[in-house]
């Protein structure tokens, strides 16, 4: 499982560095969705201090802070299968199909045709296909990013291997 070298031609120091700097700007993009600000400021927060924990570890060759990320990194990746599971989840459900109430949050002209009524609830075809495309696209971007993630955990966790293969001084 362990990696001699990341992405196939960086030593794993400068990998992990990479990750770390990648993980600190990508962890913004969490800033995405204005009606949930508090848990985006929350992952953004957790999200740049696990990646200067990595920093810290891959410039300072720190052990115990790149276990920290590591560990950080792990709850992420269990964060984003969770996440895949509820929108397979979404995807397979009949009732979010069948159950629009017939509100809209914002005015539209629908073309009538795409209209069904079905036990007494109004049915947009159209708005089912948009969200089972959204969904579909929501689930790729996790497969994705889950993929990458472990990708980039088992690079962390063979630079957090060498430690102990080149008995490394823990400088503070």
């Amino acid at each position: 499982m362990a990696l001699n070298k990341c992405c196939c031609c960086v030593n794993l120091r400068t990998g992990a560095i990479v990750i770390a700097v990648l993980g600190i700007l990508g962890s913004f993009g969490q800033l995405h969705d204005k009606e949930h600000i508090y848990i985006g400021i929350i992952s953004v927060v957790v999200g740049v201090l696990a990646n200067l924990f990595l920093l810290h570890g891959a410039i300072k060759y720190n052990k115990t802070t790149t276990l920290v990320y590591l560990i950080f990194e792990a709850i992420f990746i269990i964060g984003y299968i969770v996440g895949m599971c509820l929108v397979i989840a979404a995807l397979v459900d009949k009732q979010f199909k069948l159950g629009w109430d017939g509100t809209w949050d914002f005015p539209v002209v629908w073309n009538t045709e795409d209209l069904k009524i079905l036990d007494g609830k109004i049915e947009d075809v159209g708005t089912c296909a948009v969200v089972v495309g959204y969904l579909t696209a929501t689930l790729v971007a996790i497969i994705i990013g889950i993929a990458l993630g472990i990708y980039f955990w088992v690079c962390v966790y063979s630079f957090f291997g060498d430690f102990k293969k080149q008995g490394l001084p823990q400088l503070a």
